[in-house]
């Protein structure tokens, strides 16, 4: 509560534009901008729609026989009060004004008593109460000077008025104030707006442009987002269906299975080398093949031809070919097919062979690794059949 006396933060000037006290039978209607003031019998003779959108009614409502203020919508309703109707039909007309109950100002600080002069009364207040009583415009010198005889001769006096005393014999003692410049008392203002009330629109339109920054952000977001999605969309549309990976996949397996036996042919090559060696056999033409070249090998054909009239009949040529099969780690059987010549064929078992070579290929790094020597040779095939 702000106290007379100290700096003042909101007069009346300075917060409302146009200022309407509402005196005890007369009023007086200050518009904004403008020296001058307009008195009439009520506060609607004086204004219009216009000046009511910025207008602040200014009043003296006496209070009950307790002490406690009179009801503010059915005091502005003067000779109806009584009637409910009235009183709200008053309220509805002023509930957008600010209203002023002036007998609701706190009291004035010590050695001083302040004056408002408005309409047709005189308002003063001191440390202990405030009071109201009627004058005119050509009376209310002689009644602040009988006022100020109830107080001490050195006390201060405040007067807040826009009435001339150009035409008054004797201006009454007292600092003299524009009525604009009269603190603003908090207390006064009956129906101040909460903060809710003064700033929820402000509020709300904030909220909504913040809502709508957002909503900006994300649509701005979801675009990014959706480009990202279509470009997704055309890589994979590029890469080849599952269906294609399958057959490629199926097509690399099978290349592989081709593939991976070559690994053994020098080797199942240098074998048959000893092997021939061993048995000491003479021949024209050595020849290792996949007897199904469409399908991946499971088994190798060696085919072994003699030199022309090396051997002479079945005595000379079965010896041989029980030696080649002794002497070889990789054959599993053998046979003489029919015919004039001397021909043996030999069946190489790859999933066998292939096995003990990657025996023999662990063996062989182990003992690099331990500085050991390892004959680079298969283990002993058991002895096969020979035909």
């Amino acid at each position: 509560m702000a106290l007379f006396g100290t700096k003042p933060t909101i007069t009346l000037g300075s917060k409302f534009k146009n200022i309407c006290f509402i005196g005890l039978n007369r009023v007086e209607f200050m518009p904004d901008k403008t020296e001058d003031a307009i008195f009439g019998d009520t506060w609607q003779d004086v204004t219009d729609e216009q000046t009511r959108k910025k207008l602040c009614l200014a009043f003296f409502a006496p209070r009950e026989l307790d002490g406690e203020p009179v009801n503010p919508f059915a005091f502005l309703a003067g000779e109806e009060a009584d009637d409910e109707d009235a009183g709200a039909m008053m309220r509805q007309a002023v509930e957008h004004m600010p209203l002023l109950d002036l007998c609701r100002m706190a009291p004035a600080t010590v050695n001083t008593v302040n004056i408002l002069v408005v309409a047709d009364v005189i308002y003063h207040w001191d440390v202990n109460d405030n009071y109201v009583q009627p004058t005119t415009q050509y009376s209310w010198g002689r009644d602040i000077k009988q006022i100020l005889k109830a107080y001490a001769r050195n006390i201060d006096v405040n007067i807040y008025t826009n009435w001339p005393t150009d035409q008054m014999a004797e201006v009454p003692k007292g600092t003299m104030h524009p009525v604009r410049s009269l603190p603003l008392d908090p207390e006064v203002w009956i129906n101040m707006p909460t903060f809710q009330e003064q700033w929820g629109t402000h509020v709300l339109v904030a909220s909504l442009l913040l809502a709508c920054g957002v909503y900006g952000v994300l649509y701005l977001q979801q675009q990014k987002i959706d480009k990202i999605s279509e470009q997704i969309r055309i890589v994979q549309q590029q890469i080849p269906r599952e269906s294609r990976f399958a057959s490629m996949a199926q097509a690399i397996n099978e290349q592989e299975k081709h593939m991976h036996p070559r690994a053994l042919f020098p080797y199942i090559v240098k074998d048959m080398g000893h092997a021939i060696h061993g048995a000491q056999m003479k021949i024209e033409n050595l020849e290792v093949k996949n007897p199904r070249p469409q399908d991946p090998p499971e088994n190798l054909l060696v085919t072994i031809e003699a030199e022309k009239d090396a051997y002479q009949g079945w005595l000379e040529e079965e010896p041989v070919a029980k030696a080649l099969l002794l002497n070889s780690a990789t054959l599993k059987a053998i046979r003489k097919p029919p015919g004039n010549t001397f021909k043996l064929e030999g069946l190489i078992d790859l999933s066998n062979t292939l096995r003990t070579f990657q025996e023999v290929i662990a063996q062989q790094k182990r003992d690099a690794q331990s500085d050991t020597p390892t004959r680079n040779v298969l283990p002993e095939q058991p002895e096969g059949d020979a035909s």
